[in-house]
């Protein structure tokens, strides 16, 4: 058994110094040398023995003396407590801390350096970095790509809706102006998915919000106000089960949630059916309901509708494929959650939970629409 003394005597610290995976060497207030262990001295290309009594310097190239003195000077002067560098030997890299070590009454007594080799982690940054590039480098050709889509193929689909828009107003046989029906039909459909896929770009790519206290149903009643022709055409009636003011915490971008909610709802269900909406409160969240009167969606959809370019239902209705992938993605900006269930009088419920606070009321980076 080791005694407590043994503890403090010079063997036992020689012994504790020359155990250490890291490379130590003490120098004196004159540069020399004092305390090597064997780590500190295969690190320098010698062995930790052979430099011990020497001047520090002698394990340096001579390029690096002025650097080598300069930073023993700062930390004999006081003007630095610890100094760091990576320096690459060889084909590998450590990185050597340096400290002043000072007596009782602060006088100075040399320098400990304790060497690391960090070669590994080096590595890993280095492919880190790389990774980053190549990602960043990804991310302007998407954005790149992006504006090409909105520039290249939207102008042009818009010239063909307008022409066909002049056509459809002039005197067309029957079959003509349905064949010119069906080429603007297409080229709205192009725009919206372009426009689609690039908000739904930008919502991947972004982290946070800036949220404001909103009443929730005044946003529900916005994004009906600018469904009021569809609603209308299809003779649809909106009814709200419970319509209470229930401020939340938000970002306007939520309007499109319900908007595209309601919307599918509108356009998958039959004429003079019904479009039920339910806000509750159960405690830390707000739970808004969108049911409709459309043809079911089988239980094993239920999860992948909420992918990108996945379509359930009539084929013949237009749709992007990406709208409940948008949905999806605000709501979890929100740190929410969306689903959908079972209507029990038919057709389906969306449900979308927000908490009434995030985690803090800190302001996120503004997503731009469009």
């Amino acid at each position: 058994m080791v005694a407590a003394e043994d503890f403090e005597s010079t063997e036992f610290l020689n012994r504790l110094i020359g155990g250490m995976a890291e490379g130590v060497i003490f120098i004196d207030a004159e540069n020399i040398v004092r305390i090597c262990n064997p780590v500190g001295g295969e690190i320098r290309g010698v062995k930790g023995v052979d430099i011990v009594g020497k001047p520090f310097l002698d394990c340096h190239p001579e390029r690096v003396y002025e650097k080598v003195l300069e930073l023993i000077e700062k930390l004999k002067t006081g003007e630095r407590r610890e100094i760091s560098r990576v320096v690459c030997l060889g084909e590998r890299f450590f990185e050597h801390s340096y400290s002043a070590v000072r007596d009782e009454e602060g006088g100075f007594l040399g320098v400990v350096a304790v060497s690391r080799d960090i070669t590994e982690r080096r590595i890993l940054e280095n492919q880190l970095v790389e990774r980053t590039r190549m990602l960043e480098q990804s991310n302007r050709l998407k954005d790149l790509f992006a504006d090409i889509m909105s520039h290249d193929f939207i102008n042009p689909s818009s010239v063909i809706m307008n022409y066909a828009d002049m056509l459809l107003e002039s005197e067309l046989p029957r079959d003509s102006a349905d064949y010119v029906t069906s080429i603007r039909g297409s080229a709205q459909k192009l725009v919206n998915l372009i426009t689609d896929a690039r908000r739904f770009s930008r919502l991947e790519e972004s982290e946070d919000l800036t949220l404001e206290s909103m009443n929730i149903t005044a946003i529900i009643d916005g994004s009906l106000k600018g469904l009021e022709k569809e609603i209308a055409k299809k003779k649809i009636k909106i009814v709200w089960k419970n319509k209470p003011v229930q401020t939340i915490l938000v970002s306007p971008i939520i309007e499109d949630v319900f908007t595209n909610l309601l919307s599918n709802a509108v356009k998958y269900s039959s004429e003079k059916s019904k479009v039920v909406l339910n806000v509750e409160d159960p405690g830390e969240s707000t739970v808004v309901s969108v049911s409709d009167q459309a043809e079911k969606i089988e239980r094993a959809h239920w999860k992948n509708i909420f992918e990108r370019f996945t379509r359930v239902g009539k084929e013949s209705v237009e749709g992007s494929g990406l709208g409940l992938a948008i949905v999806k993605r605000i709501v979890e900006l929100h740190r929410g959650r969306v689903w959908v269930e079972d209507n029990p009088v038919g057709g389906n419920t969306f449900k979308v939970e927000l908490p009434k606070k995030t985690r803090e009321n800190k302001k996120r980076k503004k997503i731009v629409g469009g």
